[in-house]
C-alpha cells in the first residue's frame, strides 16, 4: 500500500471507525428495498416529455423567466450547482466550474435551461420532484409511487438484477444498455430452446428504489451495507460499461466495490452491458485493437478510484484492506480476472458468430486475418484461465483457418 494511502486512512481513523461500527450494527436492521423496476419503467422515464424540458423548469418551477434573467453571476452559478448542470464531468472538474466567474451569464442561462441528460439530472429534475410530498409525510421512492398510482402496469417487482452504474452517464444510453443486454440474453436463451425472460426482469437501481429525498436521513454506512446486501441477495449484477475507451465505472470506488462484491460471492453473476454504439466499438477493438481493450479492462486499481464523498472512498478502501483476502492487490486481481473472463467469453461469441457480433452491427467477417488472429488471442486467454479444452478448439480453428486463407507455408500459419 502506498504511503499516501496509508496516511489518508490514518487521518480518517476516527470517522471511519465510527462508520465501520455503524455499518456492522445496521447490517441486520436496515435491509435494502426489496423492489426492482421493469425495463418499461426505465424506458418510460427515458422517453418522457420531461427529458426535453428545461432543467430549471422541472426542478425549480418557482423561478420565472424574469427571475432568471435578473440573476447575477454568483446567483446563476449557485443555481447551476443546485441543478448539477455539469454532472457529466468528474466531481473535481464539475464543481470547479461553479466557482468560475469567467463563464458568462448567458452561458450559465443556456445550461440551466438545457434539458436533463445525465442520471444525476434525472434524479434532481424528475425523480425527486415527483416523489416529494408537501404535507410532511414520508416521500417514498419512485418505485413505490409508481406501484401506488399505476399497479396495473406491473412496473415494480422483486429485484432480479442489480444495476451498477455511474451517475455521470447519459441516462438514455444507460437504459439502452440495459435493454440491449436483456435482448442479447434472450437471443442466447432462444438458441438453447429456452423461453425469453426479458419481461420477467426487475432492476434494482438506487435512483428508482431508494427515497432520493431522504438520502441524508439514512444512518451512517447505510448505502455501503445496503448495496452489498442487495448484490448478494439478488445474485446478478449488470455493470454498465461506457465509454469503452475511458470506462467510468473502472475508476469509481462504488462501482469497483460492487464489482468485487459480485465476483467475491460464488453465487453471484457479473455481466457487462453496453449501449449499441459501444458494442460496435467493442467488436472493432476485439478485431483490431485486442491488446488495447485487454489493457483497459485489466487495469483496475481500487486504490486510485474516486467517489463523490471522500469518506465513502476511504471506507471502501478500509474494508478492502481489513476484510478482503489479499487486501488491495487481492481485490484488484479478482476484479481484473472477472473482467478478463467476460472479455474472453465475449470474444468467443464473436468468433463463433463469424465476426458478425451477434447482430451488434457490421457485415460478415468470414475467416479474415483479423478474425483468425482474434481466435489465436482468445485461445491464449483461455489457456491462461485453465480452460484448456476450449483453448485447444480456438487454436485448432485458427490454424485451420490460416491454412485455408494463407496456405500452410505462410509465416503466420
Amino acid at each position: 500500500m502506498s504511503s499516501l494511502l496509508q496516511a489518508a486512512l490514518a487521518n480518517a481513523t476516527t470517522t471511519t471507525t465510527t462508520t465501520t461500527t455503524t455499518t456492522t450494527t445496521t447490517t441486520t436492521s436496515s435491509a435494502f428495498p426489496q423492489e426492482g423496476v421493469h425495463i418499461e419503467c426505465l424506458k418510460s422515464v427515458a422517453n418522457s416529455p420531461k427529458m426535453n424540458q428545461p432543467m430549471v423548469q422541472l426542478a425549480r418551477p418557482d423561478l420565472t423567466v424574469s427571475n432568471i434573467d435578473h440573476m447575477n453571476s454568483k446567483e446563476l452559478r449557485s443555481l447551476a450547482k443546485e441543478l448539477r448542470v455539469n454532472s457529466h464531468m468528474n466531481g473535481k472538474d464539475e464543481f470547479s466550474t461553479y466557482d468560475d466567474a469567467s463563464i458568462s451569464n448567458d452561458e450559465w442561462k443556456a445550461l440551466i435551461r438545457s434539458p436533463p441528460t445525465t442520471t444525476t439530472h434525472v434524479n434532481i429534475c424528475i425523480i425527486k420532484p415527483m416523489t416529494k410530498k408537501g404535507d410532511g409525510s414520508p416521500n417514498g421512492s419512485y418505485a413505490r409511487r409508481v406501484q401506488q398510482e399505476s399497479p396495473q402496469l406491473h412496473y415494480v417487482g422483486k429485484p432480479t438484477d442489480f444495476i451498477s452504474h455511474a451517475w455521470r452517464y447519459n441516462f438514455v444510453d444507460l437504459v439502452r444498455a440495459v435493454e440491449s443486454e436483456a435482448d442479447e440474453r434472450d437471443r442466447a436463451r432462444a438458441q438453447r430452446g429456452l423461453k425469453p425472460i426479458k419481461n420477467e426482469r426487475y432492476y434494482w437501481n438506487d435512483i428508482f428504489v431508494e427515497d432520493q429525498n431522504a438520502t441524508m436521513d439514512k444512518p451512517e454506512g447505510y448505502f455501503f451495507t445496503a448495496f452489498r446486501e442487495a448484490i448478494v441477495s439478488i445474485g446478478r449484477t449488470v455493470l454498465i460499461l461506457m465509454p469503452l475507451k475511458d470506462s467510468i465505472p473502472l475508476t469509481r470506488a462504488w462501482c469497483v466495490w460492487e464489482m468485487f462484491c459480485t465476483i467475491h460471492d460464488t453465487h453471484a453473476e457479473l455481466v457487462i452491458a453496453l449501449p449499441p454504439s459501444e458494442k460496435k466499438e467493442l467488436k472493432r477493438m476485439l478485431l483490431h485493437e485486442f491488446k488495447d481493450i485487454v489493457n483497459i479492462l485489466t487495469n483496475v486499481k481500487v486504490e486510485n478510484s474516486e467517489a463523490f464523498e471522500e469518506k465513502d472512498r476511504l471506507e471502501i478502501l478500509r474494508t478492502v484492506v481489513d476484510q478482503c483476502e489479499g487486501g488491495i492487490n487481492g481485490v484488484n486481481g479478482a476484479i481484473c480476472a472477472g473482467l478478463r473472463e467476460w472479455l474472453c467469453d465475449t470474444a468467443m461469441t464473436l468468433v463463433m458468430d463469424g465476426g458478425r457480433g451477434g447482430g451488434g452491427g457490421g457485415g460478415e467477417v468470414v475467416e479474415s486475418e483479423g478474425l483468425l488472429t482474434l481466435m489465436n488471442q482468445v485461445g491464449a486467454m483461455l489457456q491462461d484461465q485453465g480452460r484448456l479444452e476450449e483453448a485447444e478448439v480456438m487454436y485448432r480453428r485458427a490454424l485451420e483457418g490460416y491454412e485455408r486463407l494463407l496456405g500452410s507455408d505462410h509465416p503466420s500459419t
